[in-house]
């Protein structure tokens, strides 16, 4: 079995002790950087694929929040549990989607319960995957996002569990990169962890055929770009692309001319730690 070191630095609580990483294993790679102002890194993350079936993978992505150890720490543990989980899952589960809906938030609610006693105010968003050769069982919790590309187009299929997201939706913010500007864009409405149960999940199905590549972002990445930047990257090349992308993050810089009290008129990237989680489909 290949060797899998993001999971080792995920398990060894060595994650957070890197400016920036670089993982790949197969076909899915991850890119992450601490980024320009935080002193710490408080996302986690894995890539793998099952012990017992090497066409069913995991990705995940956890977006600690909290400030300094309690953020670092709730990403650490969703993660490690919900690699535990995917390790041991009966195959007859993972292939259910019903029932594989059903464990996930079951144990999801444990997992809250646990960082909510471990963390204290600490807590973390949660998106993931499980690849599939018929379809990828899909999952999100906060404001971390999933989006896939077909034919050139790059979409968002999760969506924000934000107060801005939220805005957008009921036409207060018009458009949807707009909503990186706004002064309460850091605001979620759903998390795992916390002083209290504040738990919603979406989950969904994406049939195979309607993907070629899948991407899990950090609000590192999609709070610096925008949808049409981050089709751009992707359309650019194959090579590289999670670095490719957190880079153009870390380094990009965005303005909007109107005035307004609720928004910045300037986005600087590297505000945030970066994060960028890359499934590429092998061409058949």
């Amino acid at each position: 079995m290949e060797y899998n070191n993001c999971k080792e630095n995920l398990f060894n609580d060595c994650q957070k002790l890197y400016l920036r990483q670089n993982y790949f294993l197969d076909n899915l790679s991850i890119c992450s950087d601490i980024g320009k102002l935080r002193k710490t890194q408080e996302d986690s993350f894995i890539i793998d694929y099952h012990p017992l079936d090497k066409n069913i993978k995991f990705i995940a992505l956890a977006d600690g929040m909290g400030g300094l150890v309690n953020g670092a720490l709730a990403s650490n543990i969703t993660l490690k549990n919900m690699s535990n989980w995917f390790s041991k899952a009966p195959l007859n589960i993972l292939e259910n989607n019903l029932l594989l809906n059903k464990e996930i938030r079951e144990y999801i609610y444990f997992i809250d319960d646990e960082i909510r006693e471990k963390c204290s105010a600490g807590g973390t968003t949660l998106i993931l995957a499980i690849l599939k050769p018929d379809n990828a069982f899909c999952l999100n919790i906060g404001d971390s996002r999933l989006y896939i590309e077909k034919n050139n187009k790059l979409n968002q299929i999760s969506i924000d569990h934000s107060i801005v997201f939220n805005l957008f939706l009921e036409g207060k913010i018009k458009k949807k990169e707009e909503m990186m500007f706004h002064k309460q864009n850091n605001l979620i409405l759903s998390r795992i962890g916390g002083t209290k149960r504040m738990l919603k999940m979406d989950d969904f199905i994406i049939k195979d055929e309607d993907y070629n590549k899948m991407f899990l972002f950090s609000d590192g990445v999609t709070d610096c770009l925008t949808d049409q930047q981050l089709e751009g990257i992707v359309n650019s090349t194959d090579d590289y692309l999670a670095i490719k992308i957190v880079e153009k993050a870390l380094n990009n810089i965005l303005m909007q001319n109107y005035l307004d009290e609720d928004y910045y008129n300037k986005v600087v990237g590297g505000k945030d730690n970066t994060t960028a989680v890359v499934y590429t489909k092998r061409r058949k």
